[in-house]
C-alpha cells in the first residue's frame, strides 16, 4: 500500500510494481526497488517489510531464505551504495549470469567497501562489512539450485530499509 501511495504520479514506478504482482518476474520486483530508490534520489528506501512480502507471497520465497543473517549481512555491505545512489554493484549481481561472475563482482563490491570503511573520516557513514562467515556462507548457498532466488533476494534487500543497525 505505501508502494501504491508513492507512486501515484510517477507511472513507470506503478508500471513495475504491477508487473510484479501480477507476472512475479524476479527481474520485475528488483527493477521496482531499484527504481523507487532511485526516483527518490536514495533518500528513501524500499521497507523490509514490503521486500519480505514481495520475496514470500509473490516470489514464492522461504522465509528461512529471506532471514537468512548471511544473506542479510552482504545486502546491508552493498544498502551502503544504494545510499550512495551508486548502483552499478546491485545491477551487477543483478545481471550475473553464473556463480563465477557473480563472486567477482561480489568481491569488487566488498573490496571498494573495505577501502571505504577504512578510509572514512570519523563520522562519516560507512558500509557495514560482513565477515568472512557471511560471504562463505552465501556464496554456498548461492552454488546451490537457489542461485536466481538467492542472487534476487540479496538485491532486493540491498534496496530495503530496516530498523536495526547495519554499521
Amino acid at each position: 500500500q505505501s508502494a501504491y501511495r508513492y507512486t501515484e504520479d510517477k507511472p513507470e514506478l506503478l508500471s513495475l510494481l504491477s508487473k510484479t504482482l501480477q507476472f512475479k518476474q524476479n527481474q520485475d520486483a528488483v527493477s521496482f526497488c531499484r527504481e523507487y530508490v532511485s526516483t527518490t534520489e536514495g533518500k528513501q528506501l524500499v521497507y523490509k517489510e514490503s521486500t519480505k512480502y514481495i520475496a514470500k507471497e509473490v516470489l514464492g520465497m522461504d522465509e528461512k531464505l529471506i532471514d537468512d543473517p548471511n544473506i542479510g549481512a552482504v545486502a546491508s555491505m552493498l544498502k551502503y551504495f544504494v545510499r550512495e545512489r551508486r548502483f552499478g554493484y546491485v545491477d551487477n549481481l543483478r545481471s550475473s549470469r553464473t556463480l563465477d561472475e557473480f563472486e567477482k563482482h561480489l568481491l569488487s563490491a566488498q573490496r571498494d567497501a573495505a577501502s571505504i570503511y577504512y578510509g572514512a573520516e570519523a563520522g562519516k557513514p560507512k558500509p557495514y562489512m560482513p565477515n568472512e562467515t557471511n560471504f562463505r556462507e552465501t556464496l554456498k548457498a548461492l552454488n546451490g539450485t537457489n542461485y536466481e532466488r538467492i542472487k534476487t533476494l540479496i538485491c532486493l534487500l540491498a534496496f530495503s530499509f530496516s530498523d536495526k543497525k547495519e554499521g
